[in-house]
């Protein structure tokens, strides 16, 4: 009977840390940023051709043109890959992963118990 719950065994505990790891790499989709703030526009005949004076011209970063750090357009990405927490479908994910993980530390539990009788 070992023999037979070792693979069992074995099994759920790399279930186990897929799931939890797949949850910790969840945690990293970015939260939502939806900040409409305009850019400063920046007229070539006022500003001085210096180090300083460009470093300080350029317009700040709009996170919303940052969101996708890949040379590809979002149309191409997957849409895991254009997920937030706050989106359906991350916490329909997040949710299923959170039940998985539930019934998978359940098995291993039973297998654990079983391997020890």
């Amino acid at each position: 009977v070992q023999q037979w719950t070792d693979r069992p065994q074995y099994l759920s505990m790399q279930c186990v840390v897929l799931l939890e790891q797949l949850s910790w790499f969840m945690e990293c989709c970015p939260e939502d940023q939806t900040l409409n703030t305009p850019r400063t526009e920046i007229k070539p005949e006022e500003v001085e051709l210096n180090s300083s004076t460009i470093l300080k011209s350029l317009p700040e970063l709009d996170p919303t043109e940052l969101q996708y750090l890949t040379p590809m357009s979002p149309e191409q990405l997957p849409a895991a890959c254009r997920m937030r927490k706050q989106d359906t479908m991350y916490q329909q994910l997040a949710s299923k992963v959170k039940e998985m993980l539930v019934e998978v530390k359940a098995v291993k539990s039973d297998v654990d118990r079983i391997k020890q009788v």
